[in-house]
C-alpha cells in the first residue's frame, strides 16, 4: 500500500516505522508521519511528536474524539528546509471538505524533531459539486470517490 502521505513510498517503509517509535531523521520526514497518524487516527504518535507546551489542555482523548469526525485525504509538500516545512492538507470534517495551508516550525532537540508550532497557517472551505475532480488527487469524480 503506497504511504498516506504521498511520497509514493510503501507505507511499511516509509511512515510506519515513525509510528511504531523511530525518530523521524528530519522535519519533513515527521510532519509526513504526522500526516499518516492523522489519517490513520493516531492521537497518541501526534501528541508525542509536538513540543508539550502545544497540547496544554489537550489530553489523547480529546484529540481522539476530534479525529473521529475528520477524515484527511491527501497532502502536498510545497517547500521545506531544515527546520521548516510548508504543506497543504486537504481533509473532511462532517462532510464539508478543508485545505489547510501552513509553514511549520520543528525543532531538533534531545536527538530527535518535533513539531514546534505553525508559523502560519489558513484552513479554507473547499465548495464541490458531485462532477469535480475529487480532491484527494484520484483521478476520479467526487461523486464517485470521496463523496460516496
Amino acid at each position: 500500500m503506497t504511504c498516506y502521505c504521498q511520497s509514493s513510498e510503501a507505507f511499511e517503509t516509509c511512515c510506519a516505522p515513525f509510528l511504531e517509535g523511530q525518530n523521524a531523521p528530519t522535519a519533513l520526514k515527521l510532519m509526513r508521519s504526522r500526516f499518516s497518524a492523522f489519517v490513520c487516527h493516531n492521537a497518541a504518535y501526534i501528541l508525542s511528536t509536538e513540543l508539550s507546551s502545544l497540547h496544554e489542555g489537550v489530553t489523547q482523548k480529546s484529540l481522539e474524539d476530534s479525529l473521529k469526525n475528520q477524515r484527511y485525504v491527501h497532502l502536498e509538500a510545497k517547500a521545506w528546509g531544515e527546520d521548516f516545512v510548508r504543506f497543504r492538507a486537504t481533509f473532511f470534517e462532517s462532510n464539508r471538505c478543508y485545505v489547510l495551508d501552513e509553514h511549520s516550525h520543528f525543532v531538533h532537540q534531545e536527538g530527535r524533531w518535533w513539531y514546534a508550532k505553525a508559523l502560519d497557517a489558513t484552513i479554507s472551505e473547499l465548495t464541490l459539486s458531485r462532477n469535480d475532480p475529487c480532491p484527494c488527487q484520484s483521478g476520479k469524480k467526487f461523486k464517485k470517490c470521496c463523496n460516496v
